[in-house]
């Protein structure tokens, strides 16, 4: 299994300023920051699917939008003839993290305790799919780190 998945072509990080390397993290920062504040304030009364689905007709305007400033190639089709099983794999992915959000304060998660569980639990899985399929180098400040977090989800999770 692990020879069909391919790895994400190398950054040239050598050559990236330290600046230009975080500008993506500070985008995923304030990306999700108002992506979950926004999910917590999602009315409780709108039925899950239609508030899902609209976000996503949102989204493909949004996409639609930016290929046509920012694509050199501004025929769309062509440019989405090129594209493989990952793009349906993560559209599947985004609908059920949306859904996953939605729910999880729908059910009484408080905002900080419900994400700052699950993505601790998720940088966890991460780094050993990350070892297992990549072969990413698992240090000891590493395995460290994962031993803090996973103490950390435990007093969290019991309320301690």
């Amino acid at each position: 299994m692990a020879e069909n998945i391919q790895s994400a072509p190398e950054a040239p990080t050598k050559k990236m300023g330290a600046l230009v390397k975080w500008i993506p993290v500070l985008l995923m920062i304030g990306s999700n920051l108002a992506y979950t504040v926004t999910a917590k304030v999602t009315p409780e009364d709108v039925d899950t699917y239609a508030s899902v689905s609209l976000t996503y007709v949102v989204c493909i305007a949004y996409a639609m939008i930016m290929f046509f400033i920012t694509s050199k190639n501004k025929n769309y089709i062509q440019e989405a003839r090129k594209a493989n099983w990952t793009a349906p794999a993560l559209g599947a992915c985004l609908v059920c993290l949306e859904l996953s959000t939605i729910l999880m304060f729908r059910v009484g998660w408080d905002l900080s305790v419900g994400i700052l569980l699950a993505y601790v639990i998720l940088a966890v899985v991460l780094v050993l799919v990350g070892r297992v399929f990549y072969k990413e180098t698992l240090t000891p400040k590493r395995v460290i780190g994962i031993l803090i977090s996973l103490v950390g989800v435990v007093l969290v999770g019991l309320g301690i």
